[in-house]
């Protein structure tokens, strides 16, 4: 058993390495420092929620993912008032679960068509597929030029990379979406345009801007080993007087003629 900490930074390491990312290029991706992400997945870390999130959204993974203990041989069971929720125009329901298999993605969706409302999908990155089962009611689903109808316990297969639909034909309908995201090329952020919008995410800059000059006082520029000479204090009832320096004695004038 590990403490929450420990547990954080293993599924951070975990999952970053899953997905082929070096520290600079998941800081890149979630707005992170690289040395915040070292202290995380060293277990001495203690991140905000803000900060959970911003992983999460990097990784292509739920808060879940990262604070839970992973254990793939035992049975994993969500209930029936269990998951993320997920409400959009035209559609209520709930992310089922989410699976990681290597550097894929396997969500499942269950989603409640409201009568009449049509629900416009996110255009994929391309390799994402979505399969529709129909469990009551009837559907047209599919992309936009090629869109089918189904009935109960039919189901459709298609690329999700293209402009796509869902619509109830008579009154609702509830269905199941299983969308499959294809292994990425080490180094490129999962694109979970469905409930994580990495494109979202402002990246990190790789330079720093530059620190403001720091700004110089008026008056004179102090000299090293020279003392500045201290004002003196004004006399009541007298004038400010310039005082001038003793010079050189002055020669007196050999008398001209006639003296």
């Amino acid at each position: 058993m590990h403490s929450g900490p420990e547990l954080l930074g293993e599924n951070v390491r975990r999952l970053r390495r899953t997905r082929g990312l070096s520290l600079v290029e998941l800081g890149r991706f979630a707005g992170l420092a690289k040395g915040t992400l070292t202290q995380i997945e060293a277990g001495r870390g203690n991140p905000t929620i803000e900060t959970l999130q911003a992983l999460a959204r990097a990784l292509g993974a739920s808060l879940t993912d990262l604070v839970a203990e992973t254990d793939d041989d035992r049975p994993q069971v969500v209930r029936s008032t269990e998951g993320e929720p997920l409400v959009r125009p035209g559609i209520a329901g709930r992310l089922v679960h989410r699976t990681h298999a290597g550097s894929a993605i396997i969500e499942l969706y269950e989603w409640r068509l409201a009568a009449g409302a049509v629900h416009r999908g996110v255009q994929h990155p391309p390799g994402v597929t979505e399969h529709v089962f129909v469990l009551d009611g009837e559907a047209e689903v599919g992309p936009e030029d090629t869109t089918v109808v189904l009935g109960p316990r039919d189901s459709v297969r298609y690329a999700a990379d293209v402009p796509h639909l869902y619509r109830a034909v008579q009154g609702r309908a509830l269905v199941l979406v299983q969308m499959v995201y294809p292994a990425l090329p080490s180094g490129t952020p999962p694109q979970l345009l469905a409930t994580h919008p990495v494109d979202a995410i402002a990246p990190v800059p790789d330079t720093m801007p530059a620190a403001p000059p720091t700004p110089v006082p008026p008056g004179p520029v102090p000299v090293p080993g020279v003392r500045p000479a201290l004002p003196q204090p004004p006399v009541r009832g007298r004038r400010p007087t310039t005082r001038t320096l003793p010079g050189p004695a002055a020669r007196p004038k050999p008398p001209g003629p006639g003296r």
